[in-house]
């Protein structure tokens, strides 16, 4: 726990130069401290301080939480998807249940939309998980970092 006085910027330490994940204000909302990186434990907003919040821009997720990723592409023909996690297809047994993908056409001409949605993730489903889009002239992919806070 953290007990919190008169906030006194002169006693704050000195902070970093370079924070790869930006500046963010300590548990008293006094002073600029480091924010966190993505693979490593933070509190979340609101949490009694333990580990520090995540940086700006970087976001923690409880476990029993939900995740949603998405991904879009246009070309003709159109794409077909397939979802990676660490490199392997998603629809494997030790992942869970839970897990749900779901594709649709449009907005635009040509264009296909998919969604990765993992109902109460679990530490175990931190990793990173890639969305890639075939069709007949090549593929593309994107990938994103999942990090469950136990």
């Amino acid at each position: 726990t953290t007990s919190c006085g008169v906030c006194d910027p002169e006693r704050c330490e000195e902070t970093a130069t370079s924070c790869p994940s930006g500046l963010i204000r300590d548990a008293c909302d006094c002073c600029y401290v480091c924010g966190n990186l993505e693979d490593t434990p933070c509190d979340l907003p609101s949490d009694v301080f333990r580990f520090g919040e995540c940086g700006e821009g970087l976001i923690c997720s409880p476990s029993g939480s939900s995740a949603v990723f998405s991904c879009s592409v246009s070309g003709f023909p159109l794409a077909w998807f397939e979802w990676l996690m660490n490199g392997e297809s998603v629809f494997r047994p030790n992942l869970g249940g839970g897990v749900l993908t779901q594709v649709r056409s449009g907005p635009l001409p040509y264009q296909v939309t998919t969604w990765l949605e993992i109902d109460r993730v679990m530490p175990s489903h931190s990793g990173l998980f890639t969305c890639v889009a075939r069709n007949e002239h090549g593929e593309t992919n994107a990938t994103a970092r999942l990090e469950v806070v136990p």
